[in-house]
């Protein structure tokens, strides 16, 4: 269910920012509606300078991080980056890689296998002589905050191990050398939201000015990390972390640096992706561009993904994107038997799954497209879902939520049921015993109703502003493009118009109606060019719109640009003999 929620800027506010910035009523209501109150509020927000970053100081153990790779640095100590199999910590390995290399350290990466290792640095990898042996300093990225276990045998071994991540720590803190995570309780740096790139970012911020007071740069070329965004974008976007404060500056500064295609494995990426490179924006990198990067992890490794954003051969660039963009197809295909099956699983025993949550187990499902694939159904469902492919007796699960649940606390009220888990308030993992699935799911079903009302199971469409289509206007758009990226926390602006005239309709491939829409009472209105994705093919073409709440873009094509409706959700007008009803069509 659809319920939209029109947002009611403060007038007072509006109009303070509309002076003092000299903008329009719809962009400073704009600005109101994201949490902007103040004048400097509004320059920060507008300001991408990396002079407002927090400050890499104020998170705990940096300076400890900073000697030890020092002194790795110096003494030419292997240094091994242990990084986790999604975009996030793949952009964050070979991020941490291209730094480490330009000050000539001696530098190894290693991604685990999804479905024969798992998720996290463990005991094993530590025992492993072929893996570890000669390693000195571990660094991992975007994972290791629940490896209590692997510190020991660390020690043991003689290798230090810093410790970067943004998960949620559920009890101690590990026992590492260094553990850099914001989400440490004696953390002071208040950036919470950052993804396991982002806390990379600051590492190497930190260390680069580490190495220029220790006189490091004198005889070498000091790095430009603005360059580095790219991959920082990346990983950011693709984690789905608030594009808010520190993530915003490093999403719009990456953008710009993804949009001249410097990277010779990006650009290659960017071409099979039939993406605009100087148009790219955030929809481009979740959709298009992460899905390939993941696929690789997914399907077989996340190695050939890794090994894409570090090439600098355009024809070797080439050919790893080529194979992604075959390991993405293949993936599809995978996730949609997936989806089918549990599809009709529900439908054929929807009073088996009559709960708050989906726990759902299936045998020789493929682990690495359950998040997918969990994903797509809490957008069907909007409600929790756990999915658990087991084999061999060991289940590995994906978890994706809703807001206002946070599913990480779901899991960890059951952790006496796992064999382990991790993630955050809208994703987790976890790895179980199959006979303990039973068990799980009942506990977590309960936990789910108990926390879980009504209410947060509607889907909230926040309408910005009223409009006319007259007042849609290329300037409008243009002026809207202040204020991206959009994403997570910064939400692309929806808006609302009713009594629409359809000049035309039809239908397009896959339930998609492409129409030109005027102002019922300006027949010598141009018309604007709308699409609505999803539609119900049922709704004759030629009715009118009664309401409709939608997004305003820009449409490319053949060089040139146009502006474009993007229905959200709509109500038609639907005429008969009898009299006139209205039906409601939702757009996914």
């Amino acid at each position: 269910m659809k319920q939209w929620n029109f947002l009611q800027p403060d007038p007072e506010i509006m109009g303070r920012i509309e002076r003092h910035l000299g903008c329009s009523p719809i962009i400073s209501a704009l600005l109101v509606n994201r949490g902007i109150h103040s004048e400097p509020q509004a320059e920060q927000f507008l300001d991408f300078s990396f002079q407002r970053l927090t400050s890499p100081d104020s998170f705990t153990d940096m300076d400890k991080a900073a000697r030890r790779i020092y002194h790795a640095i110096i003494h030419q100590q292997h240094i091994l980056i242990f990084g986790d199999y999604d975009v996030d910590g793949i952009t964050g390995t070979a991020l941490l890689h291209d730094f480490l290399k330009i000050t000539g350290a001696l530098v190894s990466c290693y991604i685990p296998h999804r479905e024969t290792e798992g998720y996290g640095l463990q005991k094993r990898h530590i025992n492993n002589d072929a893996l570890c042996r000669g390693i000195n300093l571990i660094i991992t990225v975007d994972c290791g905050s629940s490896s209590h276990d692997v510190m020991p045998a660390a020690r043991q071994a003689g290798i230090d191990i810093i410790v970067t991540d943004h998960h949620a720590i559920s009890d101690a803190i590990p026992e590492a050398l260094a553990v850099i995570n914001p989400k440490r309780k004696d953390c002071s740096s208040l950036a919470e939201n950052l993804a396991g790139v982002g806390v990379v970012y600051f590492l190497i911020i930190y260390l680069r000015k580490y190495l220029r007071d220790m006189g490091f740069w004198i005889s070498r070329n000091e790095p430009n990390l603005k360059n580095y965004c790219d991959l920082v974008a990346l990983g950011t976007i693709a984690d789905l972390v608030p594009l808010t404060c520190d993530n915003r500056i490093f999403v719009k500064n990456g953008m710009d640096m993804l949009s001249t295609g410097k990277r010779a494995g990006i650009r290659s990426l960017i071409e099979i992706s039939g993406i605009k490179a100087a148009a790219i924006d955030t929809e481009d990198i979740a959709f298009k561009l992460a899905p390939r990067l993941n696929a690789a992890g997914r399907m077989e490794h996340a190695g050939t993904a890794l090994r894409l954003l570090l090439e600098s051969d355009v024809c070797k660039a080439k050919e790893l994107a080529q194979s992604l963009n075959a390991l993405n197809t293949q993936r599809k295909y995978v996730e949609q038997q997936i989806f089918d099956e549990i599809r009709q699983r529900i439908c054929a025993h929807p009073e088996q799954f009559n709960e708050m949550a989906l726990v759902i187990a299936g045998k020789d499902w493929a682990p690495g497209v359950l998040g997918i694939v969990a994903s797509r159904l809490v957008q069907l469902y909007f409600l929790p879902v756990i999915l658990i492919a087991v084999q061999n007796g060991v289940g590995k699960g994906s978890a994706r939520s809703i807001p206002g649940f946070d599913i990480f606390q779901g899991i960890h009220a059951c952790a006496d049921c796992l064999i382990r888990y991790g993630g955050h308030a809208l994703a987790g993992g976890l790895e179980i015993n199959a006979d303990r699935i039973p068990e799980f799911q009942m506990r977590f079903n309960r936990i789910a109703g108990s926390k879980i009302t009504g209410e947060q199971r509607v889907v909230h469409i926040g309408v910005d502003r009223v409009l006319n289509l007259e007042d849609i206007s290329e300037s409008l758009i243009s002026d809207m493009d202040l204020l991206k990226p959009y994403g997570m926390g910064n939400p692309e602006p929806v808006f609302y118009t009713n009594h629409v005239h359809v000049a035309s309709s039809k239908i397009v491939g896959n339930n998609t109606r492409r129409m030109i829409l005027k102002p019922v009472d300006r027949s010598s209105h141009p018309g604007i060019l709308a699409v609505q994705f999803n539609c119900d093919p049922r709704i004759p073409t030629g009715q009118d719109i009664e309401e409709m709440v939608y997004r305003l873009r820009w449409n490319y094509w053949n060089g040139s640009r146009t502006m474009q409706i993007l229905v959200e959700d709509a109500k038609f007008s639907l005429q008969s003999d009898s009299s006139e009803s209205i039906m409601t069509f939702n757009t996914g």
